[in-house]
């Protein structure tokens, strides 16, 4: 998974947060704001990588076809638990760099978790979630054929103030992208 940055203020410094075993990971990068340097993290966190047979599975219960239920649903809660538990730490990782930050910070990324979720409840510590302040709606992000909430976000300093949090419903991914604008206080 790459990420990248894309930015028109200087760039003062920039770096990343890697996890083991896999290609999820967190970048962030200083910019000069005005008189203020601000740190944006752009991260992708842990996916339940469903795969073929986990979406077969769950397409043919929908339409109440013959199917082993119990194996299915065994091999589609095994791959959520590893989810789960690795965007945890990933989540506890990144928000520790977060608390240590001596900047004013933004946050975006694919959480891939719900508001409801540990993982936001972490990152979310001591921040504002853009779309709670000037977003509507349910502000769903993930496009899938099983219903779908917001995992990607925006979050920010109290010093920075977040306007016209739009989620634009145009299919580029599997994800809506989202946009927002900011004032550096």
């Amino acid at each position: 998974m790459a990420l990248a940055t894309f930015t028109r203020f200087p760039i003062l410094n920039q770096g990343k947060i890697t996890f083991d075993k896999t290609s999820n990971r967190c970048i962030y990068t200083d910019m000069l704001i005005g008189a203020d340097t601000v740190r944006v993290y752009n991260m992708h966190l842990q996916s339940i990588r469903f795969g073929k047979e986990d979406y077969k599975f769950i397409t043919d219960i929908s339409a109440d076809k013959e199917v082993d239920e119990l194996e299915g649903a065994k091999n589609i809660l095994a791959r959520m638990k590893r989810a789960f538990v690795r965007r945890a730490w990933q989540a506890e990782v990144i928000s520790s760099h977060i608390r240590n930050c001596p900047y004013k910070v933004l946050v975006c990324g694919d959480f891939n978790d719900p508001p409801t979720s540990y993982t936001y409840a972490t990152l979310t510590r001591g921040l504002y979630d853009a779309f709670k302040i000037s977003g509507s709606g349910i502000g769903r992000t993930f496009i899938d054929r099983f219903p779908s909430f917001r995992i990607d976000y925006i979050l920010h300093s109290k010093d920075i103030k977040s306007a016209d949090f739009e989620t634009i419903a145009r299919e580029l991914s599997d994800h809506y992208p989202v946009t927002c604008s900011f004032k550096v206080d």
